[in-house]
């Protein structure tokens, strides 16, 4: 097995340019003639492994770190129409020269030439992992017969996450992952339950019991239907296996209530917490692995509530990205968020963005926010918007900034809005520069703001919200039409 040869046309090709792979050079030929069984070999000297040069070679029928494989094509050098890319089941090296693949083919092949699916791309997003460098696309690329559709086929379902990027020399496009759809990951079900008498600090009790989905931009659905799980002594632990439906999510989110709480008032548990793996896929929360059971040892308090909106998307894959690069590793363009209901003097989230740890730690940094949001007011309702931030998502959020409108009257209207922050100090008591406007039929009105914000602790991963309350008055309904997050330097 070998690197696929065009030497003939480029000359020596390196694997990596500036310690980056190269998509092409992750591809492989291996040209059968023989009669033997199909897609099994005795001659492979190298076993799974193509030689990359300068001492680094890798196997290209690895699972990556989400335990997902990549596909293979096969050219029929008898019929071209049978011609296909087929899922790879397995592969079997365990003892080289003999190797043996299992390939899901819908037709039989007896010449052929097996190559990557992908033409050298996903071999190279799965050699670097789910945090490494980005992957190059050159010319090669494109004459080995891949097409920027291939590249827009690679979905965050194959295991890739946010913090990977796909950058394309010929035409200097870069690629990340987007979501694909406005349809929201549904809610999960909640794995299986258990407790023990040994092992932990939790008290004996009754707890209920939360999970959400996470995608792998760090988007969250609602919580399954939680349940309750009883422990009996004083040095009790309680386990969660991992949800299921978690289709096209990256990783899971625990969330465990203090003893008699209700339906609702869990907190979070981050994966030291929850006693699980966590998946590197998603950069922007802590999340646990779909493989991971959750076993926790002590109840605690004060962390995030329970997600008020669903920011996971049912479909992401790359994308063409056009921004400031390199690209973000979170989503920064939301399409409608879920309507709330009845809005009174409460404030309720509308929306939510997750922000990496320590993305905003850095003096001056600049983030802006904007969005547009639909209320349906009564005569004398009165609508208060804001924009908050938090490490711990319902906890003490500390407010950016507050848009108190005049009352419009019984109608329905568009609140657009947005709001620049920069960070006038950093570390656990940072605090953000905030300011902005808010537009309303034919009223603009301008925060109030003449300090910068309360202390925040930067370098934790944040959560921001916009909220919205109703002051005299109920409202009868709204909706954040659209929000988008932007870093300016």
């Amino acid at each position: 097995m070998q690197q696929w040869n065009a030497s003939n046309i480029y000359g020596v090709t390196s694997s990596f340019i500036n310690a980056q792979p190269v998509a092409s050079r992750f591809n492989y030929q291996i040209t059968d003639f023989s009669s033997n069984g199909f897609a099994s070999w005795s001659n492979l000297s190298n076993g799974c492994n193509v030689e990359l040069g300068g001492g680094l070679r890798y196997s290209p029928w690895s699972a990556n770190s989400a335990g997902v494989l990549p596909t293979v094509k096969i050219s029929d050098l008898v019929n071209s129409g049978n011609t296909e890319t087929v899922a790879l089941n397995s592969a079997n090296c365990t003892n080289p020269p003999n190797v043996v693949l299992s390939l899901a083919n819908g037709f039989s092949h007896s010449k052929y030439i097996i190559s990557s699916g992908t033409c050298g791309l996903r071999e190279a997003l799965n050699f670097v992992g789910p945090l490494g460098p980005p992957v190059l696309i050159t010319k090669e690329f494109y004459d080995q017969g891949c097409t920027a559709a291939t590249i827009t086929s690679v979905t965050a379902a194959q295991g890739y996450g946010a913090g990977n990027a796909i950058h394309d020399l010929t035409n200097d496009s870069w690629y990340n992952l987007k979501p694909t759809t406005l349809t929201a990951m549904a809610a999960p079900t909640l794995g299986t339950l258990n407790s023990s008498t040994t092992g932990g600090t939790v008290a004996a009790g009754t707890y209920r019991v939360a999970q959400t989905c996470v995608d792998a931009l760090g988007g969250e659905t609602l919580i399954a239907a939680d349940a309750p799980v009883t422990t009996t002594t004083a040095t009790s632990t309680i386990s969660a296996g991992p949800p299921t439906g978690c289709n096209s999510a990256a990783g899971y989110r625990l969330y465990i209530t203090g003893a008699g709480g209700g339906t609702g008032t869990e907190n979070l548990y981050a994966p030291a917490a929850a006693g699980c793996t966590q998946n590197l896929q998603i950069p922007s929360v802590a999340a646990c692995a779909l493989t991971s059971s959750s076993t926790v040892t002590a109840i605690v308090s004060g962390t995030a509530v329970v997600p008020a909106q669903s920011t996971a998307h049912a479909s992401i894959a790359f994308q063409p990205y056009q921004g400031t690069l390199p690209p973000p590793q979170f989503q920064t363009s939301y399409g409608p968020f879920t309507a709330l209901g009845a809005i009174s003097t409460t404030a309720l989230a509308a929306g939510e963005v997750q922000l990496p740890a320590g993305v905003l730690n850095t003096q001056g940094k600049k983030i802006r926010v904007c969005g547009t949001f639909n209320i349906t007011e009564v005569a004398t309702g009165v609508p208060v918007l804001a924009a908050t931030l938090a490490p711990n998502f319902g906890v003490s959020p500390v407010t950016l900034a507050t848009f108190t409108m005049a009352a419009p009257g019984a109608v329905t209207t568009n609140e657009a809005f947005c709001v620049t922050g920069t960070t006038a100090a950093t570390g656990t008591s940072g605090t953000i520069e905030a300011h902005g406007y808010n537009s309303q039929l034919t009223a603009v009105q301008t925060d109030g703001n003449n300090a910068a914000s309360s202390a925040i602790d930067l370098t934790k991963q944040l959560t921001l919200a916009v909220t919205i309350l109703s002051n005299t008055a109920n409202a009868t309904s709204g909706t954040l039409r659209d929000l988008s997050v932007e870093f300016v330097n």
